[in-house]
């Protein structure tokens, strides 16, 4: 199995995290090799990583990515965040070894909970990448030209198939889209991906990338509240939730389960692979919110889960169009 994963410094012990759990749930299978595109991480961390290869007996290797932020640079490609982390993974073809075949990227923002081998043994027919569905993307699917019933696709694990990639000229249609339409998007690599191949990409199951709300809502009252439009049926979510292989974390309330006095219901699930990695002694802070997400937090604790998920999409929905609307100034900027 070759994995992907991305991470600058900051991002290291999360990263490191997740690659523990993936360890730790597939140690029957043979090979494992981690690829992580490397984006300026530490030689403190860059020990702690090879720790963790010699404690799993696995191959973790970090890869230079000089050539893709030069790419990315000579593209006009923003930062996002302050970092050029995100957009990598859509231009590892320039690094990664040429007899890779099959390739499933991984957020660090992860924990792998199950054997992930199916997924190197299924047939992607002639899809250059597989990616599960998001779960809340309703006003934004329209900002960025979508109609409400299309597919949207989560960046957090993509499945690559990396002979129909090169059949298909993948990174040169993201660099030419990028070349013609100068785009700034709220969710760059999300939004390209879905944009530029949105006929094109191969759906997996919800269990390979299972998102919090999930377990935060029952199921009755997600498909009231964010009815069923370009998603997955209630029946499938219900069975992939007794049997998930990926828990993404994706923020929640502003915070994530590494922020000190969090509220994310996967809080446990990563302290519990944090506290066998090499990150152990990792000292969680206190996140700093906004207005938004203070009130939010404070309703969270006092309002029934079935009204709070209204509060919820209302928050995010307000997020995503503030994000977007920032998106468009930037781009505007860019421009003038």
């Amino acid at each position: 199995m070759n994995i992907l994963y991305q991470c600058n410094d900051k991002y290291a012990p999360y990263c490191g995290t997740s690659i523990t759990s993936l360890f730790e749930n597939n140690k029957d299978v043979d090979n494992i090799c981690v690829y992580i595109l490397n984006d300026s991480i530490s030689d403190i961390n860059r020990n702690k990583f090879d720790i963790l290869s010699k404690q799993y007996n696995r191959k973790i290797v970090l890869l230079d990515t000089t050539v893709i932020v030069s790419k990315m640079e000579e593209l006009g490609i923003p930062k996002y965040r302050g970092s050029y982390t995100t957009n990598m993974k859509m231009f590892v073809s320039y690094v990664l070894p040429d007899d890779v075949d099959r390739l499933l990227y991984i957020d660090s923002d992860t924990i792998v909970l199950g054997d992930l081998s199916e997924l190197f043994s299924c047939d992607m027919q002639e899809y250059p990448i597989a990616m599960a569905l998001d779960f809340i993307v309703r006003n934004h699917k329209k900002t960025i030209g979508l109609s409400n019933n299309s597919y949207y696709y989560n960046a957090g694990v993509i499945l690559f198939n990396c002979t129909n990639c090169k059949k298909i000229d993948f990174t040169g249609r993201i660099v030419n889209y990028i070349n013609n339409n100068n785009p700034n998007f709220s969710l760059p690599d999300q939004d390209l991906l879905n944009i530029i191949f949105c006929d094109n990409i191969m759906q997996l199951d919800p269990k390979y990338n299972f998102q919090p709300v999930h377990i935060l809502f029952n199921d009755r009252s997600y498909y009231k509240c964010f009815k069923n439009n370009g998603y997955y049926p209630q029946s499938k979510i219900n069975k992939d939730k007794n049997d998930i292989r990926i828990a993404h974390f994706l923020r929640f309330l502003g915070e994530f389960p590494w922020d000190k006095n969090n509220s994310h219901p996967y809080n446990d699930l990563f302290d519990k692979y944090l506290k066998v990695s090499p990150w152990k002694n990792y000292e969680k802070a206190e996140k700093k919110l906004s207005v938004l997400f203070k009130i939010e937090k404070i309703l969270y604790k006092i309002l029934p889960n079935d009204i709070f998920i209204y509060i919820y999409r209302l928050s995010h929905e307000i997020f995503m169009k503030q994000s977007d609307k920032k998106s468009k100034k930037n781009k505007s900027n860019r421009l003038m």
